[in-house]
């Protein structure tokens, strides 16, 4: 618990132990500022915060690509789940140019594990590019947050 008056802009720091019970299920835990209303405040609104502790958590772990014919190359991603949580299906993209160019290359992905991983590998046709040129790709994985938690 913190006392005292704070004056605008003023912070200060809480911090609990708390042992995280067995669950299938996202937790959240939430801070509060003064919920009995003990004190006067312009703005009630901004006194709560809350955050997802146990959720799946889905990283692009490596990507990797090699020549895999005259014209083609191979670009494998792997995906880890290194949240509390199953991961729910959801899709990883490739995109030519960045992580907001054009979709190459899309496919599904099932739920994973805790500590699951998954490869996807993606073949680029490169018969129209001059080389040698670097091709950039962004590799984006659950752009449409599907998952569940964040």
């Amino acid at each position: 618990m913190i006392s005292g008056v704070f004056k605008p802009a003023d912070a200060s720091e809480a911090r609990i132990s708390w042992m995280i019970p067995e669950t299938g299920t996202p937790l959240e835990i939430y801070a509060v500022v003064d919920p009995e209303q003990h004190m006067e405040d312009g703005d009630r609104a901004n006194n709560v915060a809350n955050r997802s502790l146990v959720i799946a958590d889905l990283v692009l772990a490596m990507a990797t690509w090699k020549k895999s014919g005259d014209n083609q190359y191979s670009v494998t991603a792997k995906v880890i789940n290194y949240g509390a949580l199953a991961s729910s299906p959801t899709n990883i993209r490739f995109r030519k140019d960045g992580p907001q160019g054009p979709i190459v290359f899309q496919q599904g992905i099932p739920g994973l594990a805790v500590n699951e991983s998954y490869y996807v590998t993606a073949i680029h046709d490169v018969a129209e590019i001059e080389m040698p040129v670097g091709i950039l790709f962004g590799i984006c994985v659950d752009e449409e947050k599907q998952r569940d938690g964040i």
